[in-house]
């Protein structure tokens, strides 16, 4: 290309491509990624960068496979905090019905993670982007905070003694 001697071929050779032009050596137009941490600390080069988000527009727009979309941080929230009220509610309706507590709690727990998980992995599968480890960790977080609270409060209260009476009494 830099001699010229491809000047009679260049409209045939690019006809339904797209080039890009760029340097793929390490340069000045090298980036940190993701991918940089760790064992791989090299940055990558501009131009991959590039092609890899055309490769991404490129296979959105021939259907085989959605971009990513995320919800407003408001959503975000509103999503986090209701994993935390199913972590009380779980904690409330099992304290409540079934003997013994903790094995069938952190049974109820493990089972709505595993929910959590696979509406996260299908809503991913969809082209979404959801918060699953600070929904989780609400999820238990809430339970079983309410349960220590729960188990402490007895022996609080047995060590007053029986001088509380109900009204009326």
């Amino acid at each position: 290309m830099l001699s010229n001697s491809l000047d009679s071929q260049i409209a045939d050779l690019v006809q339904d491509r797209i080039v890009l032009i760029g340097v793929a050596e390490k340069s000045k137009d090298s980036h940190p990624t993701p991918y940089s941490k760790g064992r791989w600390s090299e940055k990558m080069p501009g131009v991959k960068i590039h092609a890899h988000a055309i490769a991404q527009i490129l296979s959105a727009v021939q259907g085989e496979r959605p971009l990513l979309w995320w919800w407003p941080e408001w959503v975000e929230i509103l999503w986090i905090t209701s994993w935390s009220i199913v972590g009380g509610l779980l904690f409330w309706c099992w304290r409540e019905f079934f003997e013994p507590r903790t094995l069938y709690l952190v049974l109820a727990v493990s089972i709505a993670l595993g929910i959590l998980s696979g509406l996260c992995f299908f809503i991913l599968l969809q082209g979404g982007w959801v918060p699953l480890v600070p929904s989780a960790f609400t999820l238990v977080a809430t339970s079983a905070t309410l349960g220590i609270f729960w188990h402490q409060r007895p022996h609080r209260l047995q060590g007053r003694g029986s001088g509380r009476r109900g009204m009326g009494e």
